[in-house]
């Protein structure tokens, strides 16, 4: 399962359990994204609806998401 796959999973799922999910928000969901070094930029469209920033610590699971699959890349086993 891709990245942006497995991030759209998981942030619908805590929208959900939060009571926030709205099916308008799945364009907001990163599709893509630029690494530099240790930043990752995402397009401007990007969860820029409020309830957003009530789901803040949904940043963390983004983060881990792809994190674990830079570390694939780098050979390294996948962590749950």
């Amino acid at each position: 399962m891709s990245p942006a796959i497995k991030i759209h999973k998981l942030l619908r799922k805590e929208m959900e359990k939060l009571g926030l999910w709205s099916e308008d928000l799945v364009d907001e969901l990163p599709r893509k994204w630029e690494v530099h070094g240790d930043c990752i930029l995402l397009p401007s469209t990007t969860m820029t609806s409020s309830c957003w920033n009530e789901a803040g610590r949904l940043t963390n699971l983004f983060l881990h998401v792809f994190l674990v699959h830079c570390d694939r890349d780098k050979g390294e086993e996948e962590k749950s």
